[in-house]
């Protein structure tokens, strides 16, 4: 046998070797939760209907139709290492459910803009935010550009526990795939 074949021989299980370790690093990253995820979660069952990433400091916001006084409100809400913030809220009617005096629950700033009550600078950490997927009540959740409603994401009746957790790549991919597919 030639030098240059026993080289040949070599290196092949070489390269193999090399792409199977590369193939499972790349697996064990895509499996691993290193990546901050804004997760909702059915409370009644356990399941995760919606994940996907979101960074420190990022702002989202649910909107809804409030189920008293039928009027517009988006509740604003920020990212802060593990945790949920309120940050604002906008209003457009006063009523049972709604703040009378904004300042008096936090904010620091309210005024009229548009025919709305804005009402911002909030900062009172969320323990548990929790939205009973409606119909009527039209709850969308607006976050990177997209408006998602949760009557997609679960039943109508269903409680879906906002969590900001450790998601993997494999986890946020699948959900990804799965939005698609319901919207298209």
């Amino acid at each position: 046998m030639t030098e240059g074949a026993v080289t040949k021989k070599r290196k092949f299980p070489l390269f193999w070797a090399s792409m199977a370790c590369a193939v499972l690093a790349l697996a064990v990253c895509c499996a691993l939760p290193l990546w901050q995820c804004l997760v909702l979660t059915n409370l009644n069952s356990g399941q995760i209907r919606f994940a996907a990433p979101i960074a420190d400091e990022e702002v989202f916001s649910v909107s809804f139709t409030h189920s008293v006084n039928k009027s517009d409100v988006e509740e604003f809400y920020q990212v802060r290492e593990d945790a949920i913030f309120v940050t604002a809220l906008h209003y457009s009617s006063f009523g049972a459910g709604m703040p009378q005096d904004p300042r008096e629950e936090g904010a620091t700033s309210v005024r009229w803009e548009d025919g709305k009550i804005i009402a911002e600078g909030y900062d009172l950490e969320i323990e548990r935010l929790v939205f009973n997927v409606a119909r009527i009540a039209d709850i969308i959740l607006h976050y990177r550009g997209q408006s998602i409603h949760l009557d997609q994401i679960d039943a109508p009746g269903e409680p879906l526990h906002f969590q900001i957790k450790r998601c993997s790549l494999f986890r946020m991919f699948s959900f990804s795939i799965c939005r698609e597919a319901k919207a298209g």
